[in-house]
């Protein structure tokens, strides 16, 4: 797969991954009952303007669960508020790299080479190495 197509591929992954989820952004809150709980601060009942929707949450520490406050905390950061503008990105630079390798060819180095040799130089480069994060690939 080309850079311009893996950004892509990961732009509509995110994409479809966020369409069907609970609307961010995500936030963490602690009560009595639920310890751990995530809610979408943006989902809200007609009936109840205050209303968050729940995302997900742990009933008590001693579950069975093994999620700690920092992946908790990383979860609801990760929200579905994130994808567009991240996939975006990912459409811009998949322009860009195609626009730059039409005007001025292939470059000598490719992102992939780059990255294998942690030496990333351009913006593409950081955005190929989170697109393949995405994609379940490794930079």
């Amino acid at each position: 797969m080309t850079p311009t197509e893996e950004l892509r591929t990961a732009a509509a992954k995110l994409r479809e991954a966020a369409k069907s989820t609970t609307p961010g952004p995500w936030a963490t809150a602690d009560c009595e009952l639920y310890p751990r709980w995530i809610l979408s601060e943006t989902a809200t009942e007609p009936e109840s303007p205050h209303y968050a929707a729940d995302v997900a949450k742990s009933y008590s520490d001693d579950d069975g669960l093994s999620i700690s406050d920092a992946d908790w905390a990383w979860m609801a950061f990760a929200s579905p508020a994130l994808a567009e503008p991240l996939a975006a990105l990912f459409d811009h630079y998949a322009a860009k790299y195609e626009r730059l390798s039409e005007t001025f060819g292939h470059p000598v180095t490719k992102p992939s080479d780059r990255l294998a040799e942690d030496k990333p130089q351009l913006h593409i480069d950081f955005a190929l190495a989170v697109a393949r994060a995405i994609l379940g690939g490794t930079a």
